[in-house]
């Protein structure tokens, strides 16, 4: 969660924590699905612990990508109000 609000303010968008929190959820499930499947494919015996081993590092890694990349989807900050003052109106006599 600290790293996805740490991209997001180094990219200047807005995320706060709790957004955080919800992307990090979103952005492990790739990764679950990618052991559910390697845990079935050790079930059915198609694959051996090795296997199944870097299967779970993908997990990991596919996490990282998807948190680290997540937050740029997020929408940027608003650029600060300066004291200009309003544009006069056209119409008002």
């Amino acid at each position: 969660m600290f790293v996805a609000k740490l991209v997001a303010w180094f990219a200047d968008r807005e995320l706060t924590l709790f957004g955080a929190w919800k992307l990090c959820g979103a952005a492990l499930m790739p990764g679950t699905l990618l052991v559910a499947l390697a845990l079935r494919l050790y079930d059915w015996l198609t694959i051996d612990l090795m296997s199944l081993s870097f299967f779970y590092l993908g997990h990991l890694v596919m996490g990282l990508i998807y948190v680290l990349g997540s937050p740029l989807a997020c929408p940027k900050l608003a650029a600060p109000t300066e004291n200009k003052p309003p544009p006069k109106n056209p119409f008002a006599s």
